[in-house]
């Protein structure tokens, strides 16, 4: 074998006595070969390993114990889980049946302790109330809606425009993590009367099923980071439980949130309710604009 890796013109000169060659001929190689005999090699096993000789008689009964393939699953512990889609190199078990063989020393069983998740008190406000997140998520009531609100509780950018109807409204800051939730993300209570308004990225191709008897409005909000949400909206009565759902996606999107404001019979907000409150309110409901 010859390593074609060092300089100088004879491999030999930099590795003697680490082969024997006689009459091979290199073509195109910039190394030359010339006959070579190995030294004897002083390297012996106690070198590098410790061993203890044993008599004819011990050799051949170690050898009849030892040789050959050997069960240690008794003395093994395995990887497992401690969480779906979670592994944890620190969590393991015991095999969960005795192994005969040779080993006999119990191994320690690493035990983990459960931890359980303690849910967040309810959160309230003057329209929301018992506001319950699922699994934890941290969800929040903020009163006097307006421009440089941040959109989540766990994202830092902000709402950069929102229609009048709706500043001073009372708002839920959702997680963005929480579109990747399927199923009931939280419940709460309508304290008085309101218009409930879901904001959902308009990214998002389909309406999630649990917005389906909710009005689309042609109401949008944008965000510092140059996103848009379309506004879906419901009328509910003071008692009454709302269920926010799934975000229906998870990809290329945010999740949603949620705004709940009072009603007011004055729909343009000019102090006086009459026929253009009205005209408003219908180009509102056919999604005309206002």
């Amino acid at each position: 074998m010859v390593n074609d890796t060092v300089s100088g013109n004879d491999i030999s000169s930099k590795y003697p006595g680490q082969y024997t060659e006689v009459g091979s001929t290199l073509t195109g190689s910039r190394y030359s070969l010339s006959g070579k005999t190995a030294k004897a090699c002083p390297w012996r096993p106690n070198t590098s390993y410790s061993y203890i000789a044993k008599s004819a008689a011990d050799a051949k009964a170690y050898c009849e114990k030892y040789s050959g393939p050997q069960s240690s699953a008794s003395n093994m512990t395995y990887a497992v889980l401690s969480k779906s889609g979670y592994p944890s190199a620190g969590f393991v078990a015991a095999p969960s049946v005795p192994m005969n063989g040779t080993v006999t020393t119990t191994p320690p069983v690493t035990t983990v302790p459960v931890t359980t998740t303690t849910a967040a008190p309810p959160a309230d406000g003057d329209l929301v109330k018992e506001l319950r997140p699922e699994n934890g998520a941290l969800w929040n009531v903020k009163a006097s809606f307006g421009v440089g609100d941040k959109v989540f509780t766990d994202r830092d950018f902000t709402y950069s425009t929102i229609p009048d109807m709706l500043t001073g409204a009372e708002l839920i800051q959702t997680n963005c993590e929480g579109k990747f939730v399927e199923g009931q993300q939280a419940e709460f209570t309508a304290a008085k009367n309101i218009t409930v308004y879901a904001a959902v990225d308009e990214r998002v191709e389909n309406t999630p099923e649990w917005l389906s008897d909710w009005q689309k409005t042609a109401i949008k909000l944008t965000t510092s980071n140059d996103l848009t949400f379309v506004v879906y909206s419901r009328c509910v009565r003071q008692g009454e439980k709302i269920v926010p759902g799934t975000n229906g996606q998870s990809s290329y999107c945010v999740n949603y949130t949620v705004i709940a404001a009072e009603h007011k019979g004055d729909v343009n907000y000019d102090h006086k309710f009459d026929i253009a409150d009205l005209v408003t309110m219908k180009k509102f409901l056919l999604g005309a604009g206002i």
